[in-house]
């Protein structure tokens, strides 16, 4: 009796494993992830696709940032020196990696950022934030080297089809005026 129930139970978790492997859908085009990349978690939300993932590799991450650029020019994408949903601010393309404290008020962490867009010939938007974060006490010290200890590099990636870009700019437009 418990064999048999066993051997349901193996055949219904073959069949969702199966179903769930094959059932996935491809991630978006303008999703690049780096070799050596652990997912700790992606979405869907409002037709935009977002995924995060950690990789181990040294600051200021010259591997994880030129596969990235690679793949994308690779596909088609063409890296933007204003961000799309704020077009007055430069990104990473331009500034390279900005560090700050966070959260603002009483600091826990000082984060290093390189932040990009991306937008391919359909008009599709993809968001590419990079980080590290270090314990701000670090830097509380007399002497300290303005670098991050952690080789954790948190890579936030979101994909967005021309019509939720363009909405969502809108969106932040309205706000803003």
């Amino acid at each position: 009796m418990i064999s048999a129930v066993r051997k349901k139970l193996a055949c219904a978790a073959s069949i969702i494993i199966v179903c769930l492997t094959a059932c996935e859908k491809p991630l978006p085009d303008g999703i690049i992830v780096v070799p050596g990349a652990k997912t700790t978690s992606s979405y869907s939300f409002r037709d935009m696709y977002r995924m995060e993932y950690h990789v181990q590799e040294k600051y200021p991450a010259k591997s994880a940032l030129s596969e990235i650029s690679t793949q994308l020019k690779k596909r088609g994408w063409k890296p933007l020196t204003h961000f799309f949903l704020y077009p007055l601010s430069e990104t990473s393309e331009l500034t390279g990696w900005i560090y700050y404290r966070d959260p603002p008020k009483a600091p826990t962490w000082m984060v290093y950022a390189w932040s990009g867009d991306w937008e391919n010939n359909k008009h599709d938007v993809v968001s590419y934030t990079l980080r590290y974060s270090d314990p701000v006490a670090k830097y509380n010290k007399s002497v300290f080297f303005l670098n991050p200890d952690t080789t954790d590099l948190i890579v936030t990636v979101i994909f967005m089809p021309e019509e939720a870009a363009k909405k969502l700019r809108a969106q932040k437009q309205k706000k803003s005026s």
